[in-house]
């Protein structure tokens, strides 16, 4: 009988420990479970921050770069008062081609379908007498000043005298009249 209560103390014994090592091994696994999640957690938070900063970053060049566009428009349209300089412009661009040109007609016009109140168009009516190639290259120029610009009429005739009634080639002819009308985007 004495072995029998011994055998029983010995596998409540055992069964105490294997209880206490499930216990144990549980309490373990929990702990694992708990600092996985918080790693888990705290990337998650590490790979947000990451993504905000990346964000960040790429809104702050996104405004960089609106900002010298806007910069870029801004002074692509005629300042107030501007009118003069920008007239100057235009004649030393027909006197660096070789023609000579006269403005008919300045007017300041509202622009239709335009909200702001900020803006005007300047209507400049000109006309020029010069060479062929010089007019062309002068028209080209015109179109090419950091003005947002059009050209909206640009009649060329031959005003020379052929008295051999032969046909000249239209390069030849040293004496073209051109009139134009060009609109430029003006502030008030």
């Amino acid at each position: 009988m004495k072995k029998v209560l011994s055998l029983k103390g010995i596998l409540a014994l055992l069964t105490f420990f294997v209880i206490l090592l499930f216990v144990a091994i549980f309490m373990l696994f929990q702990n694992i479970k708990n600092q996985n999640e918080n790693s888990s957690n705290l990337q998650n938070e590490i790979d947000l921050s990451a993504k905000q900063n990346q964000y960040t970053m790429s809104l702050q060049k996104s405004l960089q770069d609106s900002n010298s566009n806007i910069k870029k428009v801004n002074d692509s349209i005629l300042s107030s008062g501007g009118t003069v300089g920008f007239i100057e412009k235009l004649e030393n661009v027909a006197k660096d081609n070789g023609l000579n040109i006269i403005v008919d007609s300045l007017s300041v016009e509202d622009i239709h379908g335009v909200t702001s109140d900020g803006l005007t168009s300047l209507k400049i009516l000109a006309s020029a007498q010069g060479s062929w190639t010089g007019t062309i290259v002068f028209l080209t120029k015109l179109e090419s000043l950091p003005f947002i610009m059009r050209v909206e009429k640009f009649d060329l005739a031959n005003s020379s005298d052929n008295l051999t009634g032969l046909p000249t080639p239209i390069s030849s002819a040293q004496n073209w009249l051109s009139t134009f009308e060009i609109r430029v985007l003006e502030y008030k």
